[in-house]
């Protein structure tokens, strides 16, 4: 999906931004209405693992 949208040529916020909009409007269709913010602290991202630690 990323490379077919073009995703990889913009940078980490803006690709975050398509997936919650994509992720958004997925479940939209669904009928189910979720709001997806941007993180305002990323002090527990793990960049070795690549994740988020509760």
């Amino acid at each position: 999906m990323a490379l077919e949208a073009g995703m990889l040529r913009f940078g980490p916020a803006q690709q975050r931004a398509m997936v919650r909009d994509w992720l958004v409007a997925l479940l939209d269709a669904e009928g189910q209405a979720i709001e997806l913010r941007e993180p305002t602290a990323w002090d527990r991202w793990d960049r070795g693992a690549r994740r988020w630690t509760p």
